[in-house]
């Protein structure tokens, strides 16, 4: 993602998470450019960065297609997660480890599903910059997916291993006085 340089963008993440949040409440361009013109910590950037060229509707309307939009995405993207992270958790409450099933294997069906869902997130996607970092993503996900089942299947082996060894290993009786 490109390093955004505009009035707005060079705002401490504080402020601008409260931009985004008046944006999303629906707060009107102008009350939101009066609000930020008054604020001492802008004004401070303002005079420093842009010679004090105080920030106009035309920036916010920039930030709401640009920044905004990422912020907006990125919370998706966090609050899916989340959710993706308590169903697991949910999983793991309900394992019952009695009926010898594992609970992990849901998740990875999960996880599956999410990346199968990237791709064709990627194939609608048209900018060459934008298919290459979700490349890259993608690539890192089934990695880590394909490590996770190689890790579980080692250890499967292992408790097989020790299992059988133990069941061979002879019993050995308390002597009786």
């Amino acid at each position: 993602m490109k390093t955004r340089t505009s009035k707005i963008a060079r705002l401490p993440k504080t402020i601008r998470d409260e931009l985004n949040h008046k944006i999303e409440d629906g707060l009107l361009g102008i009350e939101m450019t009066n609000w930020l013109n008054n604020l001492p910590e802008v004004k401070k950037i303002l005079a420093e960065h842009f010679g004090g060229c105080l920030i106009t509707h035309q920036n916010i309307s920039d930030w709401r297609r640009t920044g905004y939009a990422d912020w907006q995405l990125q919370r998706e993207g966090r609050q899916h997660w989340w959710e993706i992270i308590e169903g697991a958790r949910a999983l793991n409450q309900a394992y019952d480890p009695s009926e010898g099933k594992d609970p992990t294997g849901h998740l990875g069906t999960i996880l599956l599903v999410e990346v199968g869902q990237a791709l064709n997130h990627l194939h609608g996607t048209k900018d060459p910059k934008e298919r290459w970092k979700l490349l890259r993503l993608l690539a890192g996900a089934l990695s880590r997916l394909r490590n996770d089942d190689t890790r579980e299947k080692r250890l499967r082996l292992k408790q097989l291993r020790e299992l059988r060894r133990t069941a061979k290993s002879p019993v050995i009786q308390p002597m009786r006085a």
